[in-house]
C-alpha cells in the first residue's frame, strides 16, 4: 500500500507542477480536470480510501490554483 500512496502523491504532484504554479487559461483548466479524473479512475482500483485521497489531493491543488488566479486579477 505504501508504494501505491507514494505513486499517487507523485502523480498528483506532477500534474500540479505541469502548470508551473501560475494562473491557467480555460484550456489548461480543462486539461487539469480531465487528467485529474483519469488519475481518480486509475486509483479507484486500489480501494475507496485511495480514491478519496486522490480526490482530496486534487481538490487541494484546485483550491491553490484558484487562489493564484484571484491574486493575478
Amino acid at each position: 500500500m505504501k508504494n501505491v500512496i507514494y505513486m499517487l502523491v507523485v502523480d498528483v504532484w506532477r500534474l500540479a507542477a505541469k502548470y508551473k504554479f501560475r494562473k491557467m487559461g480555460d484550456a489548461e483548466w480543462e486539461d487539469f480536470i480531465n487528467t485529474g479524473q483519469k488519475l481518480v479512475i486509475r486509483y479507484r482500483a486500489q480501494g475507496e480510501a485511495v480514491e478519496e485521497l486522490c480526490r482530496n489531493l486534487l481538490d487541494v491543488f484546485q483550491i491553490f490554483y484558484k487562489q493564484v488566479e484571484k491574486r493575478k486579477q
